[in-house]
């Protein structure tokens, strides 16, 4: 009967993990779902899908892909016009992107490892034993999935900011990975400041905001985007009098030449998702003439990280004070061959046996994953508290 973790494990290479992310309890997700704590918003979650590739050429192609583009007009013998794709991924901005996350098992492990393996022997206790066995080897799926979170952490990141701009608070190594060049202007747009910030109520307006945001990216696109942000700041944007006003009026509580009483709007209660998203959509226009339609989702996935020092931060996946525009597919988040496996698709998994005495070994996982964005023209995001994140 062995007693390490490197056979309890499956040896030294395990099979490559592709997906790994278990979406199931504590918290509530708008789409009616629920998940652990820790974990990403499955409603978000789906708009980033995971996808593995098996090379990185398969990854590069897509980037190729542009809008069709008409030819260009030479007299003879000129020199035709060359194209180029709009944005360069490289060997080098994938190689910046490798996530791992490492378990020391020590002899105390060992020691416990050692008790579960004589109550496994032993009758009465063998199924306790089974249950507390499969927190080990439930560790490899563990570790990938801590350093999925961080992929789609950094997929936020590009939702937010258009870039995935990030130092390691353990590592200290800075990554990089912008598609801001490729952004249209006005995408993502200035943050709001003074009396227009949405964290103040009798001032702010930022249905209006919303609005002339969502007109400026449909002259580009020709669509309306999804709109995400999470509690808090939609909070700040339903208690606002003037988002307050637009939806009574909408409603006909209100007529449009009611003076408003701002001490009663005060009072009232805040709008929901679909009555603010119905008066945004009021107010924009599509190329048919109607009304726009847009939905929000709201999104409060919470993250955890530990620092060098062995302490534990807490974030939310999307900052606070910003809201950005989505729609399925947006951002896939890749996981590229790796080394560590021979290049193979997935996450590598491997055991390795450090000392003999003392007794250590050690599981890890590890991805080189990259949150792709094959047409930024799509993202669009903005700070609405003038607390834009330094990067």
């Amino acid at each position: 009967m062995a007693y390490s973790f490197e056979e309890l494990l499956g040896g030294s290479r395990l099979r490559p993990i592709m997906k790994s992310v278990d979406l199931n309890i504590q918290r509530l997700s708008t789409d009616g779902t629920t998940y652990r704590d820790g974990e990403p918003d499955p409603a978000l979650y789906k708009m980033l899908p995971l996808t593995s590739y098996l090379s990185l050429e398969q990854a590069f192609l897509k980037f190729q892909g542009d809008r069709p583009m008409m030819g260009s007009v030479v007299a003879l013998d000129q020199e035709i016009p060359q194209e180029r794709p709009r944005m360069q991924l490289t060997e080098e901005n994938v190689g910046n992107f490798k996530i791992g996350q490492s378990r020391l098992f020590t002899e105390k492990d060992y020691q416990l490892l050692y008790k579960l393996r004589m109550m496994q022997a032993t009758p009465g206790m063998a199924a306790a034993a089974n249950e507390l066995m499969m927190a080990f080897q439930a560790m490899p799926v563990t570790l990938s999935s801590g350093v999925l979170y961080k992929l789609f952490y950094m997929a936020c990141r590009v939702l937010c900011l258009g870039q995935a701009a990030y130092t390691d608070p353990k590592t200290n190594y800075r990554v990089d990975l912008s598609y801001l060049d490729s952004v249209p202007s006005g995408h993502f747009a200035a943050a709001k400041t003074g009396t227009g910030r949405w964290s103040q109520p009798s001032t702010a307006t930022g249905v209006q905001d919303l609005v002339d945001h969502l007109t400026v990216y449909y002259n580009t696109l020709r669509r309306y985007p999804t709109i995400g942000m999470n509690s808090l700041t939609f909070t700040q944007l339903r208690n606002q009098q003037a988002t307050k006003e637009m939806v009574l009026r909408d409603l006909g509580v209100l007529s449009t030449l009611d003076a408003t009483n701002q001490t009663a709007l005060s009072m009232v209660a805040g709008a929901t998702p679909e009555q603010i998203a119905t008066a945004i959509g009021r107010r924009l226009t599509m190329q048919t003439g109607q009304p726009g339609q847009v939905s929000l989702l709201i999104t409060d996935g919470v993250g955890y990280e530990r620092n060098k020092d062995g302490s534990v931060t807490q974030f939310p996946y999307i900052p606070n004070d910003y809201y950005f525009f989505v729609n399925p597919g947006i951002i896939e988040q890749a996981i590229l061959p790796n080394a560590a496996n021979d290049f193979a698709g997935g996450m590598a998994v491997t055991t390795e046996i450090l000392s003999k005495d003392p007794r250590r070994e050690s599981v890890t996982a590890s991805g080189v994953c990259v949150p792709l964005c094959f047409d930024p023209r799509y993202l669009g995001a903005r700070n609405v508290n003038d607390t834009a994140i330094a990067v």
